[in-house]
């Protein structure tokens, strides 16, 4: 007799679970005995095994799709053009094969040989459209086992790759570079994120210096996931609509999980009640589901300055079906009177927290005043021509029940009658973070309320957000949803998918895409640097580039690989990796805090795609991104108090690297831009895409991104400019429609300077079919300087098929060297 598990069982309203590994015993005929011993009287031992099962580990593997099944269904092509399926001639290779691959077995693959035509199309793509991933499976997983065929002796090796594409978007989900060697390769990915999605997949064959035997074959390509086990929160205790806190139940239900993962964790319809944030970590390969799509389960949060899941070092977690609000709330709301120089006193609306809660006085600095339009038109919308939000000067003054005094650092469109909001930012209603290789996904989640941001993503492969919305709570007077963004990802190996969502309200941005630059704070070698990348470890052959905020400028604008790391190292208090870089930059590194910062160019948050989305009547901008191809299109933009969409890296703040293969495409953008500060700004913009430099965020004078597209968007009534791009080469301007500069309400730019288009420090820009439309007075002091407007510009511009109707009179193009 060999005891396998043993678990001590009371009578206290909870299950437990009891598991074994027999994997040793694989082959084997065994007998087993359940055994339930009493502890003490025999009394009442009404011992149950519920779920007695012998399950194989990580439970069994299902096959999602057979890339080498169906092989015929895929679409061919070089980069000279498409091929037909069983083609075996000099413009390419792409077939069924059944024989020895270099290691001397026999196989059933896909051949695939590059074009042997000129160098451009050395490449072999096959797309396979129509690929859905199940809603229900877990660990999902792309695998294949790629080699030559045998003979292939000649090759000087090709580069296996494997793509995701959605949107004109190619999202790189696996690379192996291979040569000749008589062993087969296994190249894998991960999908656990594209639950529920209908995706396209191409592998992808690209040679190396030649195409000579390049004889690249894909067996065993197929897509894999698995069917997770299920618990039952109930089951442990957790009850809804009881009124009885729930996460310590909960806990116990992750621990469960971690034993039979991969898990789906299963809530019942109604309210639970949370007292602090549930804290989920080392949870792998796991669905926490809200009751259904069309009655997702509520949780209500008493900790206004808790996140309610934060989900660490975890992967591949997607949690569906909830609604998420605070009480009581994140923040406060009143009407201003009473106005004086920066103070005023502020009458609270019933029923919202007190300011002299320790949360909104003790600490200024996490405090933050919003003034909104007290139209109910515009709920939530920013007083236009405000400040956007103020600072908190000191600490809220009780006059009497419910009214109070108020000292901010600006008041700029204040007035008597106005609403403002207050809040004290805490922790992100749903956060996740630190596991580089994990898929996060949100699925219908809403939150009425959020201590600081949505969604947040920290240091993970890829967050995806889809039918989500930060909003309002219906039925209310709320002013305000989320305390800051409503989805925030930094340091992310590729950016977020966002989609089908809608953010309201929000105290900050709608979706910000970010990479933090690492400070530079020592220097021991021309290649060795001690870098504080903000908690994040670098890997071995990661690529780095040096921004230099002063000049706007980039070192090793290629990218510099991480060679060898080293013991981290302190220095004035502040972990740092130690690395040694693959060369020597170009310019001369100015260490210290506030100089030169080494950004990752892996890790910055590449390949985003926002679309589908709604964003309206926030604080802040819709999006906010940086990094490399990022496509964000189909969405609605409404009353916002920044740009729309701004693309731009922070000069001195830490999000941010330039951008390259941006498109923006599709939108629809109305009265945005609506703060003082954005109306004053010279280069404010609806959609904005800038290098930008100094303190001052100023252009950089460098051109250091490229392959901007801005096309058919529509963008109405607007107070400076519809579109600003900066520092730029490449950049594309089609189809875009722009009406009404002058609107008939809302605020106008005091200055002098306001235009259409403006480029600035660019080079190969082509304006094409676009429909300009200024319904402003024929005369007064709001005049367009410049429909067509370029700054330090270096050449090649292509205008042809635009229409400018009722514009100031005078040249459509004007350049000037200064304004």
């Amino acid at each position: 007799y060999y005891e396998l598990a043993a678990v001590d069982a009371e009578y206290d309203g909870l299950l437990n679970t009891v598991s074994a590994d027999l994997t040793a015993y694989k082959g084997e005929t065994l007998t087993f005995i359940l055994e339930a011993e009493a502890c003490g009287s025999s009394a009442y031992c009404w011992a149950s095994w519920k779920d007695a099962k012998i399950v194989t580990y990580g439970n069994p593997v299902e096959v999602v799709y057979d890339f080498v099944a169906n092989a015929t269904k895929g679409s061919f092509a070089t980069g000279a053009g498409a091929i037909p399926w069983g083609n075996a001639n000099a413009d390419g290779h792409c077939y069924l094969y059944s024989g020895n691959l270099e290691n001397n077995q026999s196989y059933t693959s896909i051949f695939t040989h590059p074009d042997y035509g000129a160098v451009p199309s050395h490449v072999l793509n096959a797309v396979f459209n129509n690929v859905i991933i199940p809603n229900n499976l877990t660990n999902v997983q792309f695998t294949a086992t790629v080699g030559f065929a045998s003979g292939a002796s000649g090759t000087d090796g090709v580069t296996f790759n494997v793509y995701v594409i959605r949107d004109a978007q190619y999202t790189l989900l696996c690379t192996k570079t291979k040569t000749y060697d008589s062993t087969l390769a296994t190249i894998t990915g991960n999908l656990s994120g594209y639950q529920g999605q209908n995706i396209t997949i191409m592998l992808q064959v690209l040679p190396g210096a030649t195409v000579t035997d390049d004889w690249a074959c894909w067996t065993a390509a197929k897509i894999t996931g698995q069917l997770p086990m299920q618990l039952h929160v109930s089951d442990f205790g957790a009850v809804a609509n009881d009124g009885i806190d729930d996460v310590a139940v909960l806990n116990t239900v992750i621990n469960n999980a971690k034993i039979i993962q991969p898990a789906e964790i299963y809530f019942d319809d109604g309210t639970y009640n949370f007292s602090n944030v549930w804290n989920i970590t080392g949870l792998h390969n796991t669905n926490i589901k809200g009751y259904s799509h069309h009655t997702p389960t509520n949780i209500i949060n008493s900790n206004p300055a808790a996140s309610t899941f934060l989900i660490i070092g975890c992967r591949n977690i997607n949690t569906r079906n909830f609604v998420i609000d605070y009480n009581p709330l994140p923040f406060t709301q009143g009407t201003i009177s009473n106005l004086s120089g920066n103070t005023f006193t502020l009458t609270l609306d019933s029923g919202f927290p007190q300011l002299d809660e320790s949360r909104f006085t003790s600490n200024l600095s996490i405090c933050l005043g919003i003034y909104k339009d007290p139209s109910m038109s515009v709920t939530g919308r920013i007083t236009a021509g405000s400040d956007g939000y103020t600072g908190i000067t000191t600490a809220p003054v009780k006059l009497s029940a419910g009214v109070y005094q108020i000292s901010v650092s600006g008041v700029t469109g204040a007035a008597n009658g106005q609403k403002f909001t207050y809040h004290a930012v805490g922790g992100h209603a749903c956060g996740v973070g630190s596991e580089p290789n994990s898929h996060i996904a949100w699925d219908n989640v809403t939150l009425y309320s959020s201590p600081f941001m949505g969604f947040v993503a920290t240091n993970v492969e890829k967050l995806f957000v889809r039918k989500c919305n930060v909003i309002i709570k219906p039925g209310t007077n709320r002013l305000q949803s989320a305390n800051a963004d409503g989805v925030h990802t930094v340091d992310c190996k590729n950016g977020p998918d966002v989609t089908n969502s809608t953010f309201e309200a929000l105290g900050d941005d709608g979706v910000n895409v970010a990479g933090s630059g690492g400070r530079i704070l020592a220097q021991t070698s021309p290649t060795r640097l001690s870098i504080y990348p903000y908690g994040r470890t670098y890997s071995i052959g990661e690529r780095l580039v040096l921004f230099t905020p002063s000049t706007g400028t980039l070192g090793y604008a290629n990218g510099v690989t991480v060679t060898a790391r080293y013991a981290p190292v302190t220095i004035n208090g502040y972990l740092c990796e130690d690395v040694e870089l693959s060369s020597t930059p170009a310019a001369t590194i100015v260490v210290g805090w506030d100089n030169d910062k080494m950004f990752s160019i892996d890790c910055t948050g590449n390949n985003y795609l926002i679309k589908d989305c709604i964003f309206r009547n926030s604080r802040g901008r819709g999006v906010l991104g940086n990094g490399f191809y990022g496509v964000v299109t189909n969405n609605t933009f409404t009353g916002l108090s920044n740009s729309a969409v701004r693309i731009a890296n922070g000069s001195y703040w830490d999000e941010g690297l330039v951008s390259k293969g941006i498109s923006i495409k599709n939108n629809t953008i109305t009265d945005c831009g609506l703060s003082m500060g954005e109306i004053a700004w010279y280069y404010a913009s609806q959609i904005f895409v800038a290098a930008l430099k100094g303190t001052n965020e100023d252009p950089s004078t460098s051109i250091i991104q490229g392959s901007i597209s801005i096309t058919n968007n529509t963008i109405t009534n607007w107070p400076r400019n519809a579109i600003y791009v900066c520092s730029s080469d490449s950049v594309t301007i089609s189809g875009n429609t722009m009406t009404n500069y002058y609107p008939s309400t809302g605020p106008k730019s005091p200055n002098s300077w306001r235009g259409i288009m403006f480029f600035d420090n660019c080079s190969n820009i082509a304006v094409t079919r676009n429909t300009v439309i200024d319904q402003r007075p024929s005369s007064g002091t709001y005049l367009i300087n410049g429909v067509l407007f370029r700054k330090g510009f270096t050449g090649n511009l292509t205008e042809s098929g635009n229409s400018f109707t009722d514009n100031y009179s005078g040249n459509n193009i004007r350049d000037v060297s200064s304004y």
